[in-house]
Parts: C-alpha cells; sequence; structure tokens
C-alpha cells in the first residue's frame, strides 16, 4: 500500500524540481509537465494554512508572486484578453514555485542535486548540438578537410534543440558559475580540478560560439569584480594586477575573434537609426523597437498598456512608423525585461521587478550567499538585451533558481 507521509512528499517534490532543472534547455512541455506535476503534488499535500504560513514569513520570497499579481491586476484594462492569458500561463511559475519551494524542507543536498542535474543538462544539450552540427557537415562535404568551427553561425548549434542562442548562452555560463561554486563547497581532489577546468573552459568556449553579446559581459564583468575584490581583501596585490594584465589581454584577443568581432563591429558600421525595407540587422532592430518602446512609455508610464497589449502596440508602432516588415511580422518584442515590465504593468510593476533584484541582493551579501548575488547580478544584466519573461525558458529559469537560492542560508546549510 503507497503511504502519502512527509518523507515521500518530500521524496516527490525534490524529483520533480530536478526534473524541471534538468528539462530546462530541452523540451518545453515536458518542463511545462513537471511544473504542473510539481504544483498537483504541493495541492494533494494538503496543510495550506502552515504551508503558506511558512512561505509569508519569508517575505523576500513573496516578491515574486507580487509581481505575478501586478500582471493579474494588468488583465483587468488589457484589450488582449487571449495574449494577457497565454502571457499569465507562460510566467505561472512567479505564482507556483515561490509557494511550492518555499513551504517545502528544501536542504543543501537539495539545492546540489537540482544544479548538477541543470549542469548535466547544459553539457548534453552543447554535446548533442555540436555532434548534429559535425553530422550535417560531413553529410554535406563528407571530409572535415576544410572545416573551421569558428566560423560557424551560431544559429547552427541553437536550432538542433530549437533554443535560442541567449538563452542556450546564459544557461551555459550560469552553469559554469555553478560548477565552480559546487567545487569550492565539495572540492576533494586535484582530478576533480582538472574535470572542473576542463569543463567551464567548454561550456565558456561554447558561449563564444554561440556570440551572444550580453551574457558574455555580464558574466565577464561579474567574474573580474568577484576575482579582484577576492584577491584585494585577501591582500594578493601582485595576483590582482596580473589578473587585470592578462584579463585585458585576453579581452583584446578575443575582441579580435572573428566570431566576437563581426558581433560587435556590427554595432559601430551600423547607421544608428531604425531598419527600413530589407536593411536590418539586430542592432538597427533593436533601435526600432527602442523608438516604439519609448512612444508606449511617454503615453502609458504611470498604470501601463496592460498585460496583453503590448506586442499589439509594438506591431502598430512598427508599420504606423514604415519601419521594416520584418519587425511586425516577426513580432519583435522589447527585448528588454525593464522596458517590456515597464509597459505592460507601469511605473509600479517597474518598481517591484527592480525590488525582486534588490532586496534579495541585500539578503545575499548579509548572509554571503555569493553564488545567489552571482545570479541575480547576471540575470539583471542579461536582461538589459532581453525579455526574458517572454519566453517559459527565461521564466522557470529565474523562478526556480531565485527561489532555490533565495531560501534561508541557515536552511541550505542543513545536510
Amino acid at each position: 500500500m503507497f503511504i502519502y507521509n512527509y518523507k515521500v512528499k518530500e521524496f516527490i517534490t525534490e524529483t520533480l524540481l530536478i526534473l524541471l532543472a534538468f528539462t530546462l534547455p530541452f523540451s518545453t512541455r515536458l518542463n511545462s509537465f513537471f511544473l504542473i506535476m510539481l504544483f498537483v503534488n504541493w495541492l494533494l499535500q494538503g496543510e495550506f494554512k502552515s504551508k503558506l504560513k511558512i512561505v509569508f514569513e519569508q517575505k523576500v520570497l513573496i516578491l515574486l508572486t507580487l509581481l505575478y499579481l501586478a500582471y493579474l491586476i494588468g488583465l483587468l484594462y488589457t484589450n488582449n484578453f487571449n495574449d494577457a492569458l497565454k502571457i499569465l500561463t507562460k510566467r505561472s511559475s512567479f505564482l507556483i514555485l515561490p509557494i511550492v519551494v518555499g513551504s517545502s524542507s528544501i536542504k543543501k543536498i537539495t539545492f546540489v542535486k537540482v544544479s548538477v542535474a541543470f549542469i548535466v543538462a547544459i553539457l548534453i544539450a552543447a554535446n548533442y548540438s555540436l555532434i548534429i552540427l559535425f553530422l550535417e557537415y560531413w553529410n554535406k562535404y563528407k571530409s572535415f578537410q576544410d572545416f573551421e568551427l569558428l566560423y560557424i553561425s551560431r544559429d547552427y548549434l541553437s536550432n538542433p534543440l530549437e533554443l535560442h542562442p541567449t538563452y542556450f548562452s546564459i544557461y551555459s555560463l550560469f552553469a559554469i558559475s555553478l560548477i565552480v561554486y559546487l567545487y569550492i563547497q565539495f572540492k576533494k581532489s586535484n582530478l576533480n580540478l582538472i574535470i572542473v577546468i576542463s569543463t567551464c573552459l567548454f561550456l565558456f568556449c561554447f558561449s563564444l560560439l554561440l556570440s551572444a553579446r550580453m551574457p558574455l559581459l555580464g558574466f565577464i564583468l561579474i567574474s573580474f569584480i568577484y576575482l579582484t575584490t577576492y584577491l584585494i581583501i585577501k591582500r594578493k596585490y601582485f595576483l590582482f594586477v596580473l589578473l587585470v594584465v592578462v584579463t585585458s589581454a585576453s579581452l583584446i584577443k578575443l575582441y579580435s575573434h572573428p566570431l566576437i568581432n563581426k558581433r560587435f563591429a556590427e554595432i559601430k558600421e551600423t547607421e544608428w537609426k531604425p531598419p527600413v525595407g530589407i536593411h536590418h540587422n539586430s542592432t538597427n532592430l533593436r533601435i526600432g523597437i527602442f523608438s516604439c518602446s519609448s512612444e508606449a512609455i511617454k503615453e502609458y508610464w504611470l498604470w501601463g498598456i496592460g498585460t496583453g497589449d503590448v506586442q499589439d502596440y509594438l506591431n502598430n508602432c512598427y508599420k504606423s512608423n514604415n519601419f521594416s516588415d520584418v519587425m511586425y511580422l516577426n513580432k519583435y518584442n522589447t527585448h528588454n525585461i525593464y522596458l517590456d515590465t515597464l509597459i505592460m504593468i507601469g511605473i509600479f510593476g517597474l518598481i517591484l521587478l527592480f525590488a525582486n533584484f534588490i532586496f534579495p541582493a541585500i539578503l545575499a551579501l548579509e548572509t554571503k550567499n555569493y553564488i545567489y548575488l552571482f545570479f541575480l547580478l547576471f540575470f539583471c544584466i542579461c536582461g538589459l538585451g532581453e525579455a526574458l519573461f517572454n519566453t517559459q525558458k527565461g521564466v522557470v529559469f529565474f523562478s526556480l533558481f531565485n527561489c532555490i537560492l533565495l531560501i534561508n542560508q541557515s536552511r541550505l546549510n542543513k545536510s
């Protein structure tokens, strides 16, 4: 007879969290299924009064749920009700995960298992994408004699899993930070260090191939700040100077690399005007997006335009200004979580979004939870170049790791 006792409940919760992390780079449907099952399992556990009391005692954790409630309020004055419901469904993990994680016994071992599952998934995803790339090249040319991986388009790497290069890069780079953190916590031998360095180098090189600018800039900047701060505190000034010199030389070398240089040279070479006709690239498309986003902010900065109306407004703006038709045919969004939030639910929604970064960051500093601080800073920077909450890949990623890392430090330290 199956007994649904406390240990079984916690085992199921932990398993579903692991599966949620593992499926992030793969199937969105499967990932959604595990999210739903996580909530169903929470409902079946009962004891709602006591569990919600535990959740509400963790006030910082509730900030994410309040952001979701702001989207619900935006539903009241939206014109596109269908799109609003899709957005609310897509961002439902803002409501589900704080409640489930906040009322569960998330111990250190649970965090480790979720992190390892995520790292393994990214490594599988990256290797799978490379294997498919090599196989397609072989099938076409029957030889690797003239093969140059350095000149392969980033789309070739993201297409096999239908995972946008920016999200793939964000996942890969954050996986590096998790690997380093876990090694520092559990280091045992030099062999482990060799594996750690090799894995981190592989994921970093893979991210270079994906050539997503903002994640790379964010990762390098935060890593540099972390290392320099540590060396200064430890008064290792020679190593500090050496780090600055090596980092500067490496950045110059990276910038001269064909893949990276092409992405940044585009910014300098593009005329800073919205795209017209067939003359468009990622830079002038963003200029067009920012132009229309600015118009929306001027008109709807206080309460926002409504949860489901942002894309409709942008599409109409693209058309009325005679921007390249690719902008409204492909339905380009704001490509910025801050602009997206401000246009959608107004200045109060934006303040709530900032609160979801600032207060947890303060808590992370107070508890010396540096991996959580890294996560928050990294996500904030990545959000400057992508509307990360417009896809489940971004929403679940933020919700899952935000909630797990946000749990009180004393709880994480339990074995």
